[in-house]
Order: C-alpha cells, then structure tokens, then sequence
C-alpha cells in the first residue's frame, strides 16, 4: 500500500494504531470461520463467519462485498468493518465475496480475488416418537428403536446418550422421516437415555426418556426333572455296586438375577426322592432283569430337601446357560430288607447343568450332581439329570 511521506505525528499515530491492532490479533486469533445459532432468537437463526488475513499491517479498516452467483452477479451484502472478520446470516444460494483493505486515511488498498462460497438451507429436526419407549435386557430380542422424525435428512447425526453412557448403533436405515437402530445387545447399558438429532447447518432437537433397563430384578425358574442316581461310596455302593438306578425325580424353585454380570447370582430350593433296589437298577439283559425283581431282597426310600446357592454363566443372548450348585439340606432314609431302618441325615451336594432354549420360555436342563450323605453308614450318590424348565 503506497503511503505519503508521514510527519512525526503521523508516525506516532500509526505507531499507537500497530499497538492497537497488535492487541486486538492477540484477543482475536481464536476467530476461526464458520456458523453458529444464534440462542436468543425466537426461532433458529444461523449466522455465518467470515474470516480474512490481514493484507496489510498498515491496514485500518476493510470493506467486504458479497454479491450473489448469478448472471448479473447482484451485490448482495457490503459493509466497512475495523475487524477482519464478519457475522451475519446469509439466506440458502451459492456467493462470492471480495475484501478490500483502507489505511487510516480511507485509502484504499489492493483488493483480494472473489471467493465462492455456498450457503445449504438448514432444517429444524423434531422427534415425533420412538418406540419402544424401553429396551428390556432380560427380553430375548433383536434391539431395535424406530424413530419417527420432522425434517430427518440423510446427513442428520443421531446421538443416544446420557451423562455416563453413550449407546453406538452398529446399523443405521435413514428412510422418509424415519430411522430404525440397530443395536448390538452385548453392548447395551443400563440407564435413561437422551436422543439426539443434529442436521447439517447445526440445528438440532433432543428427545428423552429411553429406558434401557430390565422388566423385573430376578429370573424365576420352576423345574421339573428325571433324577437317576448311581452309588459312588458308603453303604449303597457296597450294597449295590455302582449300578444305574432309574428311580428319580426333582422338583426345584430357583430365582437368578436377571441383571447382566459375568455370573448371576441366586438361589435353589429343591425336593426329590429316589428309590434304590435290585428292581430298579439298569440292565441290558432279560435274564438280568428277571432275576433283580426276583431277588429283590432290599430298597432304600430317600427323599432331599434344602436350598442350593446357584452361579450363572448365560451365552447367546440369554437363549443358553450354565449353572454351577451348591448347598446342604436334610434327607429323610428308609431302608427295608437287609437294609431295615430309617434316620434324617444331613447331606451336602455340588453340581453343574446346562440350560438350552426350547422355545419361548421353555428349557431343558441336562446336569450331574454328587451329594454326600452325612448318614450313620455316610455314602455318596451321583444324580444324573434331565429336566424341563419353564422360566417366569
């Protein structure tokens, strides 16, 4: 910028000017271009930022001309401003704009290139609804959320969030002012969740209210299964070997927790009742067969009553399940025959089942159990099983 020759005051004056813009760039290098909305608009209002270099450091003022793309290019917008930069709001349609820089003398300077630029309209998204208004973990189903939306656009961004968590869709389908989310369950976390809709140009809405939860605190299992039992130790092994008894029946009432951990705790209370004798015991052969009924010589009646302690490992999406068991009760034993008399010993059992969908809220659990009974003559019985459950 050409200049005449300055006077001493001239120099202090543009000395005290350079100070004054050194300060100002200080204040104001964080000015990066963009948009923003304005909050205290009755309705959204979007200001646009423009932003130059300085061309020149004996630069005053500038003046921007903005003027719309068109055949006869319409000058749009123009004002002199001390900034280098500008706000204002800008009606959808593609610009260009020119900065021309003025010394403190109103001399103008160069004048910078046209610059195109294209403002896209802005839409106000609303969310109507979605549904449902909860995600139930303990609910075998595909996590889905159907959104209904005012103004959804294929660039809107949908955010599921609250202050702690945020919930990441692993699939999106954007349609006509609906979107479906996808979710995988392995990932969901418990709580209530804020939703999101941000549109390009900034303009956003929130809805809340998603629960992400579970229908109730426990699982509650009635069971009912087939218990054979074969002799391990102790008196019944030594009075019938380890043979297969057939003889068994369980009935068992089990809560679990149903909120999601590495194993879900709870609880087993359970009743059975076996009966051991030569009838009883497996056998391949006819001839075998006969001559257990025949020489039926001895049974043992025993009825288990207590309470097990019970951790749960559940696999695809709850469909499956492992249980580990353990605990004590009281047993009521009546022998007849070689083995005549009765007492109510206290045993203790361990055991393992697995737990496999049927359908809906049906299981068959297949397992094994060992119970050591703590009787005059102790022994201990391995239980098979295989049951049918129906989980509430």
């Amino acid at each position: 910028m050409a200049l005449n020759k300055p006077s001493y005051y001239f120099f202090l004056t543009v000395f005290i000017l350079n100070c004054l813009y050194s300060g100002a760039q200080e204040t104001e290098e964080e000015i990066v271009p963009g948009f923003f909305i304005d909050p205290l608009s009755p309705s959204p209002r979007i200001y646009h930022r423009i932003v130059w270099d300085p061309p020149d450091e004996n630069a005053y003022d500038y003046e921007i001309i903005i003027q719309n793309i068109n055949d006869s290019f319409d000058e749009y917008f123009r004002e002199r401003t001390e900034n280098f930069y500008i706000e204002l709001s800008i009606s959808p349609g593609s610009y260009r704009y020119s900065i021309t820089a003025f010394d403190y003398l109103g001399r103008s300077g160069d004048t910078s290139d046209w610059i195109e630029f294209t403002v896209l309209p802005a839409y106000q998204p609303q969310i109507e609804s979605f549904a449902p208004s909860s995600i139930f973990m303990d609910l075998r189903t595909e996590r889905i959320l159907d959104l209904s939306v005012i103004n959804l656009l294929e660039d809107s961004i949908i955010i599921i969030k609250n202050d702690e968590n945020e919930l990441i869709p692993i699939r999106i389908l954007m349609g006509r002012n609906r979107a479906r989310l996808f979710f995988n369950d392995e990932k969901l976390v418990q709580g209530v969740y804020n939703i999101y809709i941000v549109n390009p140009g900034g303009l956003e809405t929130r809805k809340g209210g998603l629960l992400v939860g579970y229908r109730k605190p426990m699982d509650i299992f009635y069971k009912l299964a087939w218990n054979p039992v074969i002799p391990i130790y102790g008196i019944m092994k030594d009075e019938y070997n380890s043979s297969f008894h057939f003889s068994g029946i369980s009935f068992g009432f089990e809560i679990i927790s149903s909120k999601r951990s590495s194993f879900n705790g709870g609880l087993e209370l359970y009743a059975s009742t076996y009966y051991l004798s030569p009838a009883t015991k497996f056998e391949f052969n006819y001839d075998a067969i006969r001559n257990n009924f025949q020489n039926n010589y001895s049974a043992v009646s025993l009825s288990d009553f207590g309470i097990n302690i019970a951790l749960q490992k559940r696999f695809y999406y709850m469909m499956h399940a492992v249980t580990f068991r353990f605990g004590l009760g009281l047993s009521s034993l009546n022998g007849f025959g070689t083995l005549q008399g009765s007492e109510m010993p206290v045993h203790m059992n361990i055991g393992v089942t697995g737990l496999f969908l049927l359908y809906e809220i049906f299981h068959l659990e297949i397992g094994l159990n060992y119970t050591h009974y703590m009787a005059g003559d102790a022994f201990g019985l391995l239980k098979p099983k295989v049951g049918f459950v129906w989980k509430y």
